[in-house]
């Protein structure tokens, strides 16, 4: 481990210092806004990263990833979603069907090949919708802190004076350790949560064989560490779901040891012989 933690600080070093990343490019997904991405050509199984609620591509696992990519010539995919980072689109009129509508947009237009989808916090739940749609394009699954079904759960437990704020106004906000401003949650966005199609927990098995790796932090605030736990159990159809815990790991998971996990991972992955879906 010590290792691959040394080969990957270099890795990341080398990018840094080294040309700038790929200009940005955008593509129109289906929900109709213009969405930004970059893309590097490679091997396959590439890797597509999927960020969380509110997060950007070139946040620290996004750019991780594209070193190791860089490093390793494989295929690699990063986007932000609708209304977020530098794509278009109102925040606040898009929801989980529109983020998945970019998912799969991104995955149909823009990769060739079977790809491992990396999904953090949101984005794990967000890789778990998009692999149900598409699943003879993914060969893994990668989830980091997944948040799954993280908008019923929230809506479930608000406080009055949240309740009060989406009955009055349609939008409630909720201060966050990330961000100075607070982060807006409107009622259509929980509307389209509950819907059946959107949710992941909601039955026994899913139907869903690939190999699955899952991390979590076990000093996460944001996203219970049982979680991961909760959503191995449902993973009952594919012969390969681990489980890796960090002991003193946070929600974000982006210290130098959390993102060297992640890339053993990815390594561990691409390894596995895909299970068939028939």
């Amino acid at each position: 481990m010590l290792r691959s933690l040394v080969s990957f600080r270099q890795a990341v070093r080398c990018l840094m210092e080294g040309p700038a990343i790929s200009s940005l490019k955008h593509i129109i997904s289906s929900s109709g806004n213009k969405l930004a991405y970059q893309h590097l050509n490679g091997s396959s199984p590439g890797l597509v990263f999927l960020p969380g609620f509110r997060s950007v591509m070139d946040g620290v696992k996004g750019n991780a990833l594209y070193a190791y990519c860089v490093k390793a010539g494989r295929q690699y995919t990063r986007f932000d979603y609708s209304g977020m980072g530098q794509s278009e689109g109102d925040f606040d009129s898009c929801n989980l069907s529109v983020w998945l509508k970019d998912v799969l947009s991104v995955l149909d237009s823009l990769t060739t090949g079977k790809q491992i989808l990396v999904g953090s916090s949101m984005g794990g739940h967000l890789m778990l919708l998009a692999t149900l749609a598409r699943k003879d394009r993914i060969h893994g699954l990668l989830g980091v802190a997944s948040a799954v079904d993280f908008l019923p759960r929230i809506f479930h437990k608000i406080s009055d004076t949240e309740r009060n704020q989406l009955e009055t106004t349609g939008t409630m906000y909720r201060l966050t350790p990330y961000d100075d401003e607070p982060l807006s949650f409107t009622q259509e966005l929980f509307d389209d949560s509950l819907q059946e199609r959107n949710c992941v927990m909601l039955v026994d098995s899913l139907p869903i064989r690939c190999p699955v790796r899952l991390i979590h932090g076990k000093k996460d605030r944001d996203i219970p560490w049982r979680w991961s736990d909760e959503l191995a159990t449902k993973l009952n159809q594919s012969s390969d779901v681990k489980v890796e815990y960090i002991e003193d790991g946070d929600h974000r998971l982006a210290r130098d040891e959390d993102l060297a996990v992640m890339v053993a991972n990815i390594n561990e992955l691409l390894h596995c012989g895909t299970v068939g879906y028939m």
